[in-house]
């Protein structure tokens, strides 16, 4: 009989125009985003991915992380805690409406905190 690795496989394997798709789609979302991302001011550094998700340096990060959760409840992992990730966040690739109302939470937490900023 074959292991449940080889179930899994045979199962993607017969499921591979709609994986492909998704790859295609997270490829496409992942360079839409970084892009939108790229015109903040306070986002320092977009790294580079192959990955499903952003790794990314902003100014403030922790807070932004608090400010979006609190905000949008929407969760962007800090990673400020990992080696050489100081100001980083990881935020993970999604549909084109998860990444607009991501898109849209960040931008509403940096302007929020620009604001705070300038009455201080």
């Amino acid at each position: 009989p074959p292991s449940p690795y080889e179930v899994l496989a045979l199962t993607v394997l017969s499921k591979r125009e709609r994986v492909f798709d998704r790859v295609r789609s997270v490829i496409s979302e992942r360079a839409r985003v970084s892009s939108a991302l790229d015109a903040f001011p306070a986002v320092r550094r977009i790294f580079a991915s192959d990955a499903n998700f952003l790794l990314v340096r902003v100014d403030g990060c922790e807070q932004l992380c608090k400010d979006v959760a609190a905000d949008a409840n929407l969760m962007l992992r800090y990673r400020g805690q990992m080696r050489g990730c100081t100001d980083c966040v990881r935020i993970s690739i999604g549909s084109v409406a998860e990444n607009d109302a991501m898109l849209e939470a960040v931008q509403h937490a940096l302007r929020k905190r620009q604001g705070r900023q300038s009455t201080q």
